[in-house]
């Protein structure tokens, strides 16, 4: 049977969230909550990654949605400066117009085909990578935290520092959670 988080159901967990997602240690929001660590940790390690990537994949899709209809709406312009031009005998626009609307359907294709493509992983919205990493940042802020510095440089250093940011968005330091 499937563990129950305790923490989900709990009058203050916003406030829990805030505190994990600040990587706050354990016993601190323990003691603050009157919950112990266990639930805690299950919560920041399974719960909360889950959560943020359904959140991810709703921002996706509204960003989508958004993008179909600037999609529509150059197209409904086209359309309409095109029937202009034909009206007014203007051939060589009427025609510019053609190729604009043929590149405007490409590109809502494949939005529509990239939307749709539910094989595709992305191994930084993924379950199991969120965790794996919140392990290894844990496990290197803990014991060895001039390692983990080492590495947020380096990744600094080339353009990748978003790669070791935290669901709060530092770059896990502390070592708490």
């Amino acid at each position: 049977m499937p563990r129950t988080c305790t923490i989900h159901n709990h009058p203050r967990r916003r406030e829990i969230e805030q505190a994990l997602l600040a990587r706050r240690p354990y016993r601190h929001i323990a003691s603050q909550f009157g919950v112990s660590t266990t639930p805690l940790q299950h919560h920041a390690k399974v719960c909360i990654p889950d959560l943020l990537a359904r959140v991810q994949e709703f921002d996706e899709a509204a960003h989508a949605d958004d993008l179909r209809v600037l999609l529509q709406s150059e197209m409904e312009d086209i359309q309409r400066l095109k029937k202009k031009a034909e009206d007014a005998k203007d051939y060589r626009t009427a025609l510019d117009a053609c190729g604009r609307a043929l590149k405007t359907l490409e590109l809502q294709a494949r939005a529509d085909n990239i939307i749709k493509d539910e094989q595709r992983i992305n191994i930084t919205l993924s379950r199991e990578w969120i965790e794996i990493k919140a392990v290894l940042l844990g496990v290197l802020g803990e014991h060895h935290p001039a390692a983990l510095d080492d590495v947020v440089l380096t990744l600094q250093s080339r353009g990748m520092g978003r790669a070791i940011e935290t669901p709060a968005g530092d770059l896990g330091v502390n070592g708490d959670v």
